[in-house]
């Protein structure tokens, strides 16, 4: 079978994924709760409003370690005539009971485990580099993340049984809410070592440390949309915003990695404080 044929099967398998998997939105979010209202005594349905500026920051930070751009590989790059295609499948642990994710559900039912799946394409470079591209989506929502990637394997195979070394650079922005504007980069150290295993499959176990830096902001939001009184009669502003400010959070990874031809199964499991992650991963790497 041809690679252009084998391509052109996992991207339709890819293609009918993305349209089946996601197809209930009854996970999404609102940041219009993190204003809370308090009512005048003429009756005034917003007389003074109150921010919960922490909620925000913690929840949004939340947000951006689920749709971070993950690498799921190892230092070792593919070539420079490399092509290689993934799905990456995370189940990311939160305080569901938290009250910033409380706030931010739009229905007000937090599932303590939130699942996104990763489209990602990685292109083989000269001078040991690679270049990405992914779509993150989250499920049972309108919530996804576009995203590229930069990797740079500086150490690779040249003196064994030294392992190879590599970091990436990425950057990435939310779409799907109107309200919340995420931007989301960082980088990762990547170290592994491949093992070959009767000439039929390579394991190649790997481990890294990751920053991420989530750059949140909102648009100008209604807290009291269901009052349609012009402000200059109610005599109050129940419209806020919350500008950029960004929450950096570093995490440690650690993976495996079973190659058998041009089949990759991967498993990852990303550990922090308020999200910690465990990933499988399979592609195609030409």
């Amino acid at each position: 079978m041809k690679r252009s044929s084998i391509a052109a099967g996992f991207a339709a398998i890819l293609t009918i994924l993305s349209f089946t998997s996601f197809a209930v939105a009854n996970n999404n979010v609102t940041i219009q709760r993190f204003g809370t209202c308090t009512p005048g005594t003429d009756g005034n349905e917003c007389a003074s409003l109150a921010l919960d500026e922490a909620g925000f920051r913690s929840f949004s930070s939340d947000l951006g370690l689920i749709l971070a751009p993950m690498a799921l590989s190892t230092a070792e790059t593919i070539g420079e005539a490399g092509l290689a295609f993934q799905v990456d499948h995370s189940f990311h642990s939160v305080d569901s009971n938290a009250t910033y994710w409380q706030l931010a559900d739009a229905d007000g039912t937090v599932a303590s485990s939130q699942r996104t799946t990763q489209f990602h394409i990685r292109k083989g470079l000269p001078m040991s580099l690679e270049v990405g591209a992914m779509w993150t989506q989250l499920w049972d929502s309108d919530l996804a993340a576009a995203g590229a990637e930069l990797q740079w394997a500086f150490h690779e195979d040249y003196y064994w049984p030294l392992p190879d070394v590599a970091i990436r650079g990425f950057a990435s922005t939310m779409v799907g809410n109107r309200q919340l504007q995420l931007f989301l980069s960082g980088f990762d150290i990547l170290v592994s070592e491949h093992i070959g295993v009767m000439d039929v499959m390579n394991i190649s176990p790997f481990f890294g440390y990751n920053t991420n830096y989530v750059i949140a902001s909102t648009r100008l939001i209604d807290a009291t949309p269901g009052d349609l009184t012009p402000a200059e009669i109610n005599h109050t502003s129940p419209e806020f915003s919350f500008t950029d400010k960004t929450e950096i959070t570093s995490r440690w990874l650690a993976g495996v990695r079973f190659q058998v031809g041009i089949v990759d199964l991967t498993f990852q499991k990303t550990f922090s404080q308020d999200v910690s992650t465990f990933t499988t991963s399979i592609g195609l790497d030409f």
